[in-house]
């Protein structure tokens, strides 16, 4: 299982589903990885009553208030809020849901109502409905041409569509309104998405620079952090990588991504005891899926099969649960789990195919070539992985999974070129297909 916590992949979603956002400033509406500040300046004074009293108690007070009363714009565009921070706060996509029907319904009863629609448009990015959302800010410029809030969703939709010279135009217009820590992290994602790691990460640093400049929370900075450490785990910079997990869990000592990816990096260290403790650890305070993931890799690096096989069991099982509330958003991380553990292949494909109708970035595309290989379906593999390297960016899993569709054609040269890219970009890119990735070359070099 090749699941990276610290990938770019990874943290594009938690950026829309984790932080409590404000509807005046693009600084609390980033991508992927949840950073934001909490201001309520342009909201009702009861939103800010929501602020004083747990989620749940602010939902029910809100309920109350809208009930009997369907033209209630300004308090069920307060309960739509609260139901994203318990989605985000709870991991539960339901919540999602519930927000979106009363954010449309606040749209439907003034069409003009600025809050409403954006965060109805940030509610339908976390189901990853990436097109309506973009359709949803185009029509917000059109009528507020200055909103920076607007000019975020717009380019961090484009982004999840792949379309990044849109996103780079719109993300100059971003910054022309706002140059926020926010807004330079995801100039920083979108240079790193292009292959310019080196200007990514210089950026990325300035990004938590300006966050700590301006007071954000330990809460916030914990995710920059966190990126910086993707940022040198990449490049397999482990002891760097290391320094950052721990500084990002030492201002958020649960912080499940940076839990998870200590686990990991510990894991491509070769300390595997150490790992297994970590992962076990997380999986006991967090129990997602991706990290009983780890912890079977882990147990397969050890050579401890059966036990490896029984957690992978146990992440199936896991994933099938989270699918019953969430299945877009999972998508690709499940296919991606099939594809690395060699199961399932056929329903592989089907997921990263609907993967695919909403979001068609780098690692969409990927993940469809890696099904594809998995599936015998070898041309078409080679098609979609050459799209994946398109815009360049230095992702080892891209060249590890372009060497094995180009060795399984028979092209041995460029099947050994792509593994010797692989293992230049980061030897220790993954646990499980780094070793596997030095295997073939030698082979094929013999």
């Amino acid at each position: 299982m090749s699941f990276n916590p610290l990938s770019a992949a990874a943290i594009i979603f938690s950026l829309v589903a984790f932080f409590d956002t404000n509807v005046t400033s693009a600084q609390t509406v980033i991508p992927s990885a949840g950073l934001a500040t909490v201001s309520l300046s342009i909201d009702s004074a009861p939103l800010k009553l929501g602020e004083m009293m747990p989620t749940d108690d602010a939902i029910d007070l809100f309920t109350k208030r809208i009930d009997g009363k369907p033209q209630d714009v300004a308090n069920r565009v307060t309960l739509g809020r609260l139901y994203l921070r318990k989605a985000k706060e709870e991991d539960d996509f339901g919540s999602f849901h519930k927000a979106e029907q009363n954010l449309r319904q606040a749209v439907e009863n003034n069409k003009s109502h600025l809050p409403a629609r954006l965060y109805l448009a940030q509610s339908l990015m976390a189901r990853h409905a990436f097109a309506d959302a973009l359709e949803l800010a185009d029509l917000i410029l059109s009528r507020r041409p200055d909103n920076a809030v607007a000019w975020s969703i717009r380019g961090d939709c484009q982004m999840s569509l792949g379309r990044y010279d849109d996103a780079a135009r719109s993300y100059a217009e971003l910054l022309q309104r706002e140059k926020s820590a926010a807004t330079i992290a995801r100039n920083a994602h979108l240079l790193e998405v292009r292959g310019r790691s080196d200007e990514a990460l210089t950026l990325m640093l300035k990004a938590r620079h300006d966050a700590e400049s301006l007071g954000l929370s330990d809460r916030e900075l914990a995710w920059y952090d966190l990126r910086v450490a993707a940022m040198h785990q990449t490049r397999g910079r482990l002891a760097h990588a290391l320094r950052e997990l721990a500084q990002s869990l030492s201002r958020r000592a649960d912080y499940a991504p940076a839990m998870a990816a200590k686990a990991q990096v510990t894991a491509l260290q070769g300390d595997l005891p150490l790992a297994l403790t970590l992962y076990q650890e997380a999986v006991q305070r967090h129990g997602e899926p991706p990290m009983m993931a780890g912890l079977a890799d882990v147990y397969q690096a050890m050579g401890k099969t059966e036990l490896a096989e029984q957690w992978y069991e146990k992440t199936d099982q896991a994933m099938a649960e989270e699918a019953l509330t969430a299945a877009a958003a999972h998508y690709r991380e499940v296919a991606k789990f099939y594809c690395d553990t060699d199961r399932k292949p056929e329903r592989a494909l089907e997921l990263a195919k609907e993967d695919l109708k909403l979001r068609r970035d780098v690692q969409s595309l990927d993940t469809l070539a890696f099904a594809q290989y998995r599936n015998g379906q070898f041309t078409q593999a080679a098609e979609s992985v050459t799209q994946a390297l398109a815009p360049g960016t230095r992702d080892a899993n891209l060249y590890y999974h372009a060497g094995l569709i180009l060795e399984a054609m028979g092209e041995s040269v460029d099947a050994a070129t792509s593994y010797r890219e692989a293992l230049a970009i980061n030897p220790t890119f993954s646990l499980l297909s780094a070793p596997d990735a030095k295997r073939r070359l030698l082979a094929l070099e013999k």
